[in-house]
C-alpha cells in the first residue's frame, strides 16, 4: 500500500507543477469546444485520471536496487 501511495503522488506531480506555473496568454474558449466530441473526450480523460489515482493502491510494487 505504501508503494501505491508513492506512485499516486508521482502521478499527481505534474498537476502540482501546473498549479504553481499557470499558463499565460491562454486563448478564450470558442463555441466549437462545446461539441459532443469534446465532451466525450473529457469524460474519457476523467475516467483515466480516476483510474491512475485509484489503481496503484491495489498493486504491490517492489523497488529493488539490485
Amino acid at each position: 500500500m505504501q508503494n501505491g501511495l508513492i506512485v499516486t503522488l508521482l502521478l499527481l506531480l505534474p498537476n502540482a507543477f501546473f498549479l504553481l506555473l499557470t499558463p499565460q496568454n491562454v486563448p478564450p474558449e470558442t463555441e466549437d469546444q462545446h461539441q459532443l466530441k469534446v465532451k466525450v473526450l473529457e469524460v474519457i480523460e476523467k475516467l483515466g485520471q480516476m483510474g491512475s489515482f485509484i489503481l496503484p493502491f491495489f498493486y504491490a510494487f517492489r523497488f529493488d536496487l539490485v
